[in-house]
Protein backbone atom coordinates (compact mmCIF):
# COMPACT_ATOMS: atom_id res chain seq x y z
CA UNK A 1 0.00 0.00 0.00
CA UNK A 2 2.79 2.44 0.92
CA UNK A 3 4.16 2.19 -2.63
CA UNK A 4 0.97 3.79 -3.96
CA UNK A 5 0.66 6.50 -1.27
CA UNK A 6 2.45 9.79 -1.75
CA UNK A 7 2.54 12.67 0.73
CA UNK A 8 3.48 16.19 -0.14
CA UNK A 9 6.54 17.70 1.51
CA UNK A 10 4.48 19.27 4.29
CA UNK A 11 2.15 16.24 4.53
CA UNK A 12 -0.88 18.35 3.66
CA UNK A 13 -1.71 16.35 0.51
CA UNK A 14 -2.18 12.59 0.17
CA UNK A 15 -2.08 11.06 -3.30
CA UNK A 16 -3.14 7.46 -4.01
CA UNK A 17 -1.96 6.23 -7.40
CA UNK A 18 -3.29 4.04 -8.80
CA UNK A 19 -6.39 3.81 -6.67
CA UNK A 20 -7.86 0.35 -6.08
CA UNK A 21 -10.99 -1.12 -4.60
CA UNK A 22 -9.23 -1.80 -1.31
CA UNK A 23 -8.54 1.94 -0.97
CA UNK A 24 -12.20 2.62 -0.27
CA UNK A 25 -12.92 3.85 3.25
CA UNK A 26 -13.03 6.85 5.58
CA UNK A 27 -10.09 9.23 5.52
CA UNK A 28 -9.22 11.82 8.16
CA UNK A 29 -6.48 14.37 8.52
CA UNK A 30 -5.09 15.81 11.72
CA UNK A 31 -3.46 19.19 12.19
CA UNK A 32 -1.24 19.78 15.18
CA UNK A 33 1.19 22.29 16.61
CA UNK A 34 3.07 22.44 19.92
CA UNK A 35 0.02 23.91 21.62
CA UNK A 36 -2.94 21.95 20.22
CA UNK A 37 -4.23 19.54 17.59
CA UNK A 38 -7.42 19.16 15.57
CA UNK A 39 -8.86 16.31 13.52
CA UNK A 40 -11.07 16.68 10.47
CA UNK A 41 -14.40 15.06 9.97
CA UNK A 42 -14.02 11.76 8.08
CA UNK A 43 -14.48 11.79 4.32
CA UNK A 44 -15.73 8.69 2.54
CA UNK A 45 -13.84 7.46 -0.53
CA UNK A 46 -15.86 5.09 -2.72
CA UNK A 47 -13.99 3.21 -5.46
CA UNK A 48 -16.13 1.73 -8.21
CA UNK A 49 -15.13 -0.59 -11.03
CA UNK A 50 -16.23 0.24 -14.55
CA UNK A 51 -19.12 -1.92 -15.75
CA UNK A 52 -18.38 -4.20 -18.68
CA UNK A 53 -18.88 -2.15 -21.85
CA UNK A 54 -21.24 -3.21 -24.62
CA UNK A 55 -21.45 -2.09 -28.25
CA UNK A 56 -24.81 -0.89 -29.56
CA UNK A 57 -25.80 -0.17 -33.17
CA UNK A 58 -29.01 0.55 -35.04
CA UNK A 59 -28.74 -1.06 -38.49
CA UNK A 60 -28.48 -4.83 -37.98
CA UNK A 61 -28.00 -5.79 -41.66
CA UNK A 62 -26.30 -2.90 -43.49
CA UNK A 63 -26.10 -3.00 -47.28
CA UNK A 64 -22.70 -2.65 -48.95
CA UNK A 65 -21.93 0.81 -50.38
CA UNK A 66 -25.37 2.03 -49.30
CA UNK A 67 -25.54 2.16 -45.49
CA UNK A 68 -23.37 3.71 -42.79
CA UNK A 69 -23.09 2.05 -39.38
CA UNK A 70 -22.74 3.88 -36.06
CA UNK A 71 -21.23 1.83 -33.21
CA UNK A 72 -21.50 3.22 -29.67
CA UNK A 73 -19.59 2.04 -26.61
CA UNK A 74 -21.94 1.94 -23.60
CA UNK A 75 -22.31 3.12 -20.89
CA UNK A 76 -21.12 6.69 -20.86
CA UNK A 77 -19.29 7.37 -17.60
CA UNK A 78 -17.19 10.19 -16.22
CA UNK A 79 -13.40 10.18 -16.34
CA UNK A 80 -13.46 7.31 -18.82
CA UNK A 81 -11.40 6.89 -21.98
CA UNK A 82 -12.57 4.76 -24.91
CA UNK A 83 -10.48 2.69 -27.30
CA UNK A 84 -11.65 0.76 -30.37
CA UNK A 85 -10.12 -2.23 -32.16
CA UNK A 86 -11.04 -4.30 -35.20
CA UNK A 87 -9.80 -7.82 -35.89
CA UNK A 88 -7.84 -7.53 -32.61
CA UNK A 89 -5.84 -4.61 -34.06
CA UNK A 90 -5.95 -0.83 -33.78
CA UNK A 91 -8.30 0.91 -36.18
CA UNK A 92 -6.66 1.39 -39.59
CA UNK A 93 -6.33 4.83 -41.11
CA UNK A 94 -9.35 5.22 -43.38
CA UNK A 95 -11.48 8.11 -44.60
CA UNK A 96 -14.54 5.93 -44.02
CA UNK A 97 -13.85 5.50 -40.28
CA UNK A 98 -14.83 8.42 -38.04
CA UNK A 99 -14.51 8.71 -34.25
CA UNK A 100 -16.44 11.12 -32.05
CA UNK A 101 -14.51 13.66 -29.97
CA UNK A 102 -14.58 11.41 -26.90
CA UNK A 103 -13.92 8.25 -29.01
CA UNK A 104 -17.12 6.68 -27.66
CA UNK A 105 -18.77 6.48 -31.08
CA UNK A 106 -17.32 4.89 -34.22
CA UNK A 107 -18.98 5.59 -37.57
CA UNK A 108 -18.27 3.38 -40.59
CA UNK A 109 -19.32 5.24 -43.72
CA UNK A 110 -20.60 3.25 -46.70
CA UNK A 111 -19.77 -0.17 -45.30
CA UNK A 112 -18.22 -2.86 -47.49
CA UNK A 113 -18.02 -6.64 -47.16
CA UNK A 114 -14.54 -6.18 -45.66
CA UNK A 115 -15.93 -4.20 -42.71
CA UNK A 116 -17.52 -7.14 -40.89
CA UNK A 117 -15.03 -7.04 -38.00
CA UNK A 118 -15.15 -8.22 -35.26
CA UNK A 119 -15.12 -4.90 -33.37
CA UNK A 120 -14.32 -4.38 -29.69
CA UNK A 121 -14.37 -1.33 -27.44
CA UNK A 122 -12.31 -0.90 -24.29
CA UNK A 123 -13.04 1.48 -21.42
CA UNK A 124 -10.49 2.76 -18.93
CA UNK A 125 -10.48 4.96 -15.86
CA UNK A 126 -7.92 5.44 -13.08
CA UNK A 127 -9.40 2.46 -11.21
CA UNK A 128 -10.11 -0.25 -13.77
CA UNK A 129 -10.51 -1.21 -17.41
CA UNK A 130 -13.05 -3.31 -19.28
CA UNK A 131 -13.45 -4.82 -22.74
CA UNK A 132 -16.67 -5.53 -24.62
CA UNK A 133 -17.61 -8.78 -26.28
CA UNK A 134 -16.64 -8.81 -29.98
CA UNK A 135 -19.26 -7.62 -32.45
CA UNK A 136 -19.38 -8.94 -36.03
CA UNK A 137 -21.43 -7.05 -38.60
CA UNK A 138 -23.62 -8.88 -41.10
CA UNK A 139 -22.96 -6.83 -44.24
CA UNK A 140 -25.29 -7.65 -47.12
CA UNK A 141 -23.59 -7.56 -50.52
CA UNK A 142 -23.85 -8.79 -54.07
CA UNK A 143 -24.59 -10.61 -56.09
CA UNK A 144 -21.40 -10.06 -58.05
CA UNK A 145 -21.47 -10.86 -61.76
CA UNK A 146 -22.03 -14.64 -61.90
CA UNK A 147 -19.58 -17.03 -63.52
CA UNK A 148 -20.71 -19.99 -65.62
CA UNK A 149 -18.60 -23.13 -65.67
CA UNK A 150 -17.32 -24.89 -67.62
CA UNK A 151 -16.56 -22.17 -70.13
CA UNK A 152 -16.72 -24.51 -73.16
CA UNK A 153 -18.84 -23.07 -75.95
CA UNK A 154 -18.85 -25.89 -78.56
CA UNK A 155 -20.53 -29.27 -78.07
CA UNK A 156 -21.18 -32.21 -80.41
CA UNK A 157 -24.59 -33.55 -81.25
CA UNK A 158 -25.76 -36.13 -78.72
CA UNK A 159 -23.45 -34.89 -75.97
CA UNK A 160 -24.67 -33.91 -72.50
CA UNK A 161 -24.47 -30.32 -71.31
CA UNK A 162 -23.94 -29.49 -67.64
CA UNK A 163 -23.53 -25.87 -66.55
CA UNK A 164 -23.05 -24.45 -63.05
CA UNK A 165 -23.50 -20.83 -61.99
CA UNK A 166 -21.91 -19.07 -59.01
CA UNK A 167 -21.94 -15.49 -57.68
CA UNK A 168 -20.46 -14.06 -54.48
CA UNK A 169 -23.40 -12.89 -52.38
CA UNK A 170 -24.66 -12.44 -48.80
CA UNK A 171 -27.21 -13.83 -48.24
CA UNK A 172 -26.46 -16.62 -50.75
CA UNK A 173 -27.78 -15.90 -54.23
CA UNK A 174 -30.78 -17.57 -55.80
CA UNK A 175 -30.30 -18.76 -59.38
CA UNK A 176 -32.43 -19.11 -62.50
CA UNK A 177 -31.67 -19.81 -66.16
CA UNK A 178 -32.85 -18.59 -69.54
CA UNK A 179 -32.19 -20.40 -72.82
CA UNK A 180 -32.71 -18.07 -75.76
CA UNK A 181 -34.97 -16.04 -73.47
CA UNK A 182 -37.06 -19.01 -72.34
CA UNK A 183 -37.22 -19.47 -68.53
CA UNK A 184 -35.83 -22.71 -67.12
CA UNK A 185 -36.15 -24.30 -63.64
CA UNK A 186 -34.65 -22.15 -60.85
CA UNK A 187 -31.57 -24.16 -59.97
CA UNK A 188 -27.88 -23.40 -59.66
CA UNK A 189 -27.00 -26.16 -62.11
CA UNK A 190 -28.46 -26.79 -65.55
CA UNK A 191 -28.31 -30.19 -67.28
CA UNK A 192 -29.40 -31.11 -70.81
CA UNK A 193 -28.81 -34.66 -72.15
CA UNK A 194 -28.60 -35.63 -75.82
CA UNK A 195 -27.97 -32.20 -77.31
CA UNK A 196 -29.52 -31.32 -80.64
CA UNK A 197 -28.92 -28.40 -82.96
CA UNK A 198 -31.99 -26.72 -81.43
CA UNK A 199 -30.10 -26.47 -78.12
CA UNK A 200 -27.68 -23.94 -79.60
CA UNK A 201 -28.07 -20.36 -78.42
CA UNK A 202 -27.69 -17.94 -75.52
CA UNK A 203 -27.62 -19.45 -72.02
CA UNK A 204 -28.25 -16.79 -69.36
CA UNK A 205 -27.67 -17.26 -65.64
CA UNK A 206 -29.55 -14.83 -63.36
CA UNK A 207 -28.28 -14.44 -59.77
CA UNK A 208 -30.62 -12.67 -57.32
CA UNK A 209 -30.11 -11.44 -53.74
CA UNK A 210 -33.20 -11.17 -51.53
CA UNK A 211 -31.36 -8.93 -49.04
CA UNK A 212 -29.96 -6.28 -51.37
CA UNK A 213 -32.79 -6.76 -53.90
CA UNK A 214 -30.24 -6.76 -56.69
CA UNK A 215 -29.62 -9.21 -59.53
CA UNK A 216 -26.84 -9.77 -62.04
CA UNK A 217 -26.70 -11.83 -65.25
CA UNK A 218 -24.07 -13.56 -67.35
CA UNK A 219 -24.61 -14.94 -70.87
CA UNK A 220 -22.72 -17.82 -72.46
CA UNK A 221 -23.23 -18.80 -76.10
CA UNK A 222 -23.46 -22.54 -76.79
CA UNK A 223 -23.04 -24.03 -80.26
CA UNK A 224 -24.06 -27.63 -80.98
CA UNK A 225 -22.68 -29.10 -84.21
CA UNK A 226 -21.11 -32.17 -85.79
CA UNK A 227 -22.44 -35.50 -86.95
CA UNK A 228 -23.89 -37.84 -84.36
CA UNK A 229 -23.22 -41.56 -84.76
CA UNK A 230 -25.53 -43.84 -82.71
CA UNK A 231 -23.68 -45.89 -80.14
CA UNK A 232 -20.55 -43.74 -80.26
CA UNK A 233 -19.40 -41.39 -77.58
CA UNK A 234 -20.63 -37.90 -78.26
CA UNK A 235 -17.13 -36.49 -78.02
CA UNK A 236 -15.40 -39.30 -79.90
CA UNK A 237 -13.86 -38.81 -83.30
CA UNK A 238 -14.85 -41.68 -85.53
CA UNK A 239 -12.71 -42.61 -88.48
CA UNK A 240 -14.29 -44.70 -91.20
CA UNK A 241 -11.90 -46.56 -93.46
CA UNK A 242 -13.12 -47.83 -96.78
CA UNK A 243 -11.30 -50.78 -98.40
CA UNK A 244 -11.29 -50.97 -102.16
CA UNK A 245 -10.65 -54.27 -103.99
CA UNK A 246 -8.01 -53.80 -106.60
CA UNK A 247 -8.11 -56.02 -109.64
CA UNK A 248 -4.78 -57.74 -110.43
CA UNK A 249 -2.87 -56.39 -113.34
CA UNK A 250 -2.85 -58.67 -116.36
CA UNK A 251 -0.39 -58.66 -119.23
CA UNK A 252 -0.94 -60.27 -122.61
CA UNK A 253 1.84 -61.61 -124.83
CA UNK A 254 1.47 -62.91 -128.40
CA UNK A 255 1.69 -66.67 -128.63
CA UNK A 256 4.63 -67.98 -130.63
CA UNK A 257 3.88 -70.11 -133.73
CA UNK A 258 4.32 -73.78 -133.14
Amino acid sequence: LMERLMLSQDNSTLTIRPVRREDAGNYECEVSNPVSSSKSDPIRLDVKDLPKPIITWKISDPVENADSVVLTCEPQTQSTSYLWSVNSKSLPASARLELSLDNRTLTIHRVTRNDTGPYECETRNPVSAGRSDPLTLNVLYGPDAPTISPSDSHYRLGASLGLSCHAASNPPAQYSWLINGRPQPSTQELFIPNLTANDSGAYTCVASNSGTRLNKTTVQTITVSGKWIPGASADAVVEVCLAFRKEPRRSYFPQANA
